[in-house]
């Protein structure tokens, strides 16, 4: 709001006669006080009178801006479960945006920056950065963090270290399973190893009801490998009938010839070992009679 008083204060005057104490100074216009909260260029003016009725007038433009950003109000801060997938379009629905002199703007609010989408069931911290701008170009910037938690325990997912449950309405990339697999201790990974897919008949079918094969090789960088086969059971909370996707029918050949190739152990190979040395024993307590019957 303009203060007429110090406006007025700011007037100075001379005439040729009287001394400035004699002149009079009326404000004789006034467009700006009945618009003060319209944009837009208004006018006062002030008239100077000496006393002999000489007059002269000195014309204020007012200029109305507005230089006042608008207001975002909404949440800043959002905890949530991996396992609920809430799509940015949702988390937004709570943010709105007003201004002072063009009122209610949430429609006009931007999405300027986003790491959440495409990461809302991976756990981790994202920042969702949201823009409105009023009329006059006054910007407002807000920040929206999102953190995404795991609140459910990896036991619940494996089953006797071969099996991996999984509902249909909770999808996941292989790759997010691995590193499910790698934090509850099942699978030896670090950020360096490099995952090999040998079968996988899960990916395409996330949230088909069915049991599927998903077998992998782990490679680390000083040559170490380590071969992985897991069932991964996608389930739903009806009764209906689910199908067993079968393993590729050569997928056994490949991965023996793939083991043998490069010496990775295996359970079959430690029993044929145990045998081995089993037979080497009896082989030298006959051999130890045989001497003792020829004494």
């Amino acid at each position: 709001t303009l203060d007429f008083e110090s406006l007025k204060n700011t007037i100075t005057a001379t005439d040729n006669y009287y001394s400035f104490s004699e002149l009079t100074i009326t404000m004789t216009r006034d467009t700006y006080t009945t618009n003060k909260t319209k944009l837009g260029t208004y006018y006062v003016d002030y008239t100077v009178e000496d006393p002999s009725a000489n007059k002269t007038v000195l014309t204020f433009p007012i200029v109305v801006k507005d230089l006042v950003a608008p207001v975002i109000n909404g949440i800043t801060d959002l905890v949530k479960s991996y396992t609920n997938i809430m799509p940015l379009s949702e988390i937004l629905k709570g943010i709105t945006a007003t201004d002072a002199i063009d009122g209610d703007l949430t429609n006009k609010i931007t999405v300027i920056s986003d790491t959440y989408t495409g990461n809302a069931n991976k756990p981790g911290n994202y920042v969702v950065t949201i823009q409105v701008a009023d009329n006059s170009g006054n910007k407002t910037t807000r920040d929206i963090k999102i953190k995404v938690i795991d609140d459910k325990g990896a036991d619940w997912y494996i089953i006797n270290n071969v099996t991996f449950n999984l509902p249909s309405d909770t999808p996941m990339t292989r790759a997010q399973i691995i590193e499910l697999l790698t934090r509850a201790g099942q699978v030896q990974a670090s950020s360096l190893s490099r995952v090999i897919y040998s079968a996988d008949t899960y990916t395409g079918n996330e949230t088909e009801p069915g049991i599927y094969t998903l077998a992998f090789n782990v490679q680390e960088p000083n040559g170490n490998e380590k071969a992985y086969t897991y069932a991964i059971n996608v389930f739903s909370t009806s009764d209906e009938d689910i199908d067993v996707v079968p393993t590729p029918p050569n997928f056994i050949d490949k991965s023996k010839q793939f083991l043998n190739e490069n010496k990775v152990s295996i359970i079959a190979g430690a029993v044929f070992l145990a045998l081995s040395a089993f037979v080497i024993v009896k082989v030298k307590e006959e051999v130890k009679k045989n001497k003792r019957k020829r004494k």
